[in-house]
């Protein structure tokens, strides 16, 4: 009986040591309860994760903008002061104040879509403030109607905007030191980009109120024409803001010595003893800023359609083409002064890639000069080019924008009627044209034997008082001279944007100032100005084109040539011996007149084919170039993901 119970003791312990536990699970199971309890842990924190992430993104939206200072992130900190506006502020030993009118709380108030403007325009004012020493004092002001805010808005030239919903409200800043004052009456019309140099601009004048005299010579009416309704040139009313501006004719013999700078614009019918008059400005040790054309778009626009007199040519106006040769000549230059230059490389899509509108990227631009480094795009059509001969002893050149290697010199007139014969003949130079540039040195005269004489002039005439006898034959300092091989690119068609018109297209003003400012002797606000427009043109797309249209050009070219000649020997057929057209043709004739019509059509259905073709190569390289932008980053993200993954699934293994 004991031995029995012993047995069954020993059975029953066993099997209770052998049967599986809440606690102690089977070899290689897991409890399905435990891994329930997991993954519910897992989603719950998953959930509470999106939530908190939720909502820190939405607390920084809502308490972002009040906090004080920004993050820039843009490519050429636009967002940022730049490092002309600091150095203008570390000048400042006198108490500058920005006051900020701006309707917000009362009866008037600014539309609500600039209230986002306004906060920008407080936190640049804050910067300003900061690196301003101690100097620059902000204000911001609600004029509201009938008070005395709003009699000092309207002291300092601040008047009420009217905005696209028909509202009015005062939007503007007043900038004064002692008793100088400059006002930015209305600055909504004024783009992001070129908020910062106006304000600059104004720190600048208001501390230093004396304006350099800048002669400004040209055949064009550059400060307009009141009776015919024409408004001064967008250069012009530049150089006022910053210059006394004074007129000199081209025919004018001397240039004053209170001018501090030259600035000559298509100096069309100039004379020699207009050549002379710059050759002796350059000789005192000032600088100037030459711009020639060899066809000025603006001047041709400006000319009579219809001759005067039958079989005449038109009379009247301004020469289309400009030239300074006497004194390009003696500075070891040379230059067409009659023929455009195309280029297949920088062609302006906006122009319907007509090769003479040239839009030049940062490749084209000298990004190591103070004038240039910032700028990323300009226009020029119907531009002339300069090459180098021999540079006069003495001098160096540095080049600010040229073309490539891929152009030609063409007739402007007809360039511009048939872009496609320009495209279709076109044999590349194999040298660049430089379109901007800058001669240093201590200049030589270009008149070594004195003043030329004037039309109508006797040798033993005596001179005239403001002309003397015996010139300047070399500078005693160096000086500087700007050369621009184009002039259209002042005008507001080719500058401005052809939607917002006080908003810049390009870099075309910014340069033109620019070496004005520098040969002025300030170069402060270049850097600024520079900033006011950052377009990115697309290089790349360019360079598809271009490699798609190399590979057709020369069977273009061909059978071009070939329905050319066709033309010619079709029109041999359908004339006479008398050379005048005839109805009858012989059988032999109108055969072989219908097979060369025949080739005509074959020939212009395969140049369509090989549009059609190049067009399709581009299409494809495009949208190759499309999806790969959109599908790179989420690959590259999965890829990351995958890769976490399956390291966290090697580290739980080893575990």
């Amino acid at each position: 009986m004991s031995e029995n119970t012993s047995s069954d003791t020993q059975d029953k312990s066993a099997a209770e040591s052998t049967a599986p536990t809440p606690s102690s699970p089977p070899t290689g199971q897991k409890s399905s309860a435990g891994t329930s309890g997991s993954e519910g842990k897992s989603l719950m924190f998953g959930i509470v994760g999106v939530i908190i992430a939720f909502a820190i993104v939405i607390g920084l939206n809502i308490i972002g903008p009040s906090i004080p200072g920004r993050v820039d992130f843009t490519e050429n900190k636009r967002h940022t002061l730049s490092d002309g506006t600091r150095t203008i502020l570390d000048r400042l030993d006198t108490e500058v104040q920005v006051k900020f009118y701006v309707s917000q709380g009362g009866e008037e108030k600014i539309p609500s879509v600039f209230l986002n403007r306004v906060r920008d325009i407080e936190n640049l004012l804050r910067e300003y403030k900061r690196e301003g020493g101690g100097h620059i004092k902000v204000q911001k002001i609600d004029p509201q109607p009938d008070t005395e805010e709003e009699y000092n808005a309207q002291l300092a030239g601040i008047a009420r905007t009217q905005f696209s919903d028909r509202s009015e409200a005062y939007y503007g800043i007043a900038v004064s030191c002692l008793d100088q004052t400059q006002a930015l009456p209305a600055i909504a019309g004024i783009s992001d980009e070129q908020f910062e140099y106006h304000l600059t601009r104004a720190i600048s004048q208001v501390f230093n109120p004396k304006k350099k005299k800048v002669g400004l010579m040209s055949a064009l009416p550059m400060t307009g024409n009141p009776m015919a309704r024409q408004q001064a040139s967008i250069f012009y009313q530049q150089l006022e803001q910053d210059y006394d501006v004074e007129m000199i004719e081209v025919t004018a013999s001397k240039i004053a010595d209170d001018v501090d700078v030259l600035v000559v614009v298509h100096p069309a019918g100039i004379t020699e003893a207009g050549q002379y008059a710059i050759d002796q400005f350059i000789l005192s040790g000032k600088n100037a800023v030459l711009m020639v054309d060899p066809f000025s778009i603006e001047a041709a626009s400006q000319q009579p359609e219809q001759p005067q007199f039958p079989g005449q040519p038109p009379m009247g106006g301004v020469d289309p083409s400009s030239n300074l040769e006497s004194l390009l000549n003696s500075w070891g230059l040379a230059y067409n002064a009659t023929e455009a230059i195309a280029d297949i490389r920088y062609r302006a899509p906006e122009f319907g890639d007509n090769p003479v509108a040239l839009k030049l990227n940062k490749e084209a631009i000298n990004t190591d000069d103070v004038v240039s480094e910032d700028l990323t795009s300009l226009l020029f059509v119907l531009t002339g080019g300069f090459t180098e001969k021999k540079l006069a002893d003495g001098l160096e050149m540095k080049v600010l924008a040229e073309t490539s290697e891929s152009n030609q010199y063409v007739e402007p007139r007809s360039a511009m009627q048939d872009p496609d014969k320009v495209r279709a003949d076109f044999k590349a130079s194999g040298t660049k044209k430089m379109l901007a540039l800058r001669l240093s040195g201590k200049f030589k005269t270009a008149f070594p034997d004195g003043p030329p004489k004037e039309e109508g002039e006797e040798d033993g005439d005596e001179k005239k008082d403001d002309q003397p006898a015996e010139g300047l034959k070399e500078a005693a300092n160096p000086s500087a001279v700007y050369l621009f091989a184009d002039t259209d690119f002042l005008s507001p068609q080719f500058a401005l944007d052809r939607r917002f018109r006080s908003a810049l297209a390009n870099h075309n003003l910014p340069l033109a100032l620019n070496v004005v400012e520098q040969a002025s002797g300030d170069s402060a606000l270049i850097s600024i100005r520079s900033r006011a427009s950052s377009e990115r043109p697309f290089t790349k797309i360019n360079e598809i084109e271009d490699a798609a249209q190399a590979e057709i050009v020369d069977r273009m070219n061909q059978l071009n040539s070939r329905i050319s000649e066709i033309g010619q020997q079709t029109m041999t057929l359908k004339q006479g011996a008398d050379g005048n057209l005839t109805l009858v043709m012989t059988d032999e004739d109108r055969s072989r007149y219908e097979k060369l019509k025949k080739e005509e059509q074959d020939a212009r259905r395969e140049i369509r084919d090989l549009r059609i073709q190049a067009k399709q190569e581009v299409t494809s390289e495009l949208n190759a170039i499309k999806w790969r932008n959109i599908l790179g980053m989420p690959i590259v993200i999965a890829v990351i993901g995958i890769v976490v993954s399956l390291l966290r699934k090697l580290k739980t293994g080893a575990k």
